[in-house]
């Protein structure tokens, strides 16, 4: 058998093919570095469109009267449970169908809080425990006295004891506590529902 000769190639070729190597090269470092120069551009997005989101819009009442979902198993569940949002529909999505699932774990937590605030403050716990045996004292004069019978008396005696509850509420700081219970329990709420993933029913659609 004849053998085939291979000519060497023309050194005008080789040189052409080692420069488009280097083209291809550099052009797959500037999209890598042009992917990674654009997450935290895409990261200071998404959390510049956490305090736009509304995440009591589909929020009812019948939420709160459904089961508790487990605590472990599915409010806390597993690591891979949990990614960052890939868009500002996927977003806002979670934070819609996950408050509306786990409406009554955010509503133990807030009670959870407030506890806490309250433990932290003894002043807000005290003025709390006064405003209730307040009203519980209006309750017990009304029944004994039969107030219902005289309504004018009675929405006098009712808008007084508003009044003092509030000034009871307002000098010993039981506002404050409410309002660091509402804080934190907001921030966990809108990051836990924004990263927790949703179930495979609930997964948006990709567009091809």
């Amino acid at each position: 058998m004849a053998t085939r000769l291979q000519l060497p190639r023309n050194p005008r070729h080789r040189h052409h093919d080692v420069g488009h190597r280097r083209h291809n090269s550099l052009h797959q470092r500037n999209s890598h570095s042009h992917d990674h120069n654009s997450q935290p551009f895409t990261l200071f997005i998404h959390l510049y469109l956490f305090p736009t989101v509304n995440p009591f819009a589909k929020l009812t009442t019948d939420d709160f009267s459904a089961k508790t979902p487990s605590w472990t198993r599915e409010f806390i569940g597993a690591l891979r449970s949990y990614s960052f949002p890939s868009s500002p529909h996927t977003l806002k999505l979670r934070v819609h169908e996950n408050v509306k699932r786990y409406a009554r774990n955010y509503a133990s937590l807030f009670i959870l809080f407030f506890a806490c605030s309250l433990y932290q403050m003894p002043l807000a716990l005290a003025g709390l425990i006064s405003s209730l045996a307040l009203w519980d004292f209006f309750k017990f004069c009304s029944d004994k006295w039969n107030w219902d019978r005289h309504p004018v008396i009675r929405q006098v005696l009712v808008r007084i004891v508003q009044c003092a509850t509030s000034v009871v509420l307002m000098l010993l700081n039981v506002q404050m506590a409410l309002f660091c219970a509402l804080a934190i329990s907001y921030v966990v709420m809108i990051l836990h529902a924004a990263f927790r993933k949703l179930s495979a029913s609930k997964q948006p659609s990709r567009i091809r």
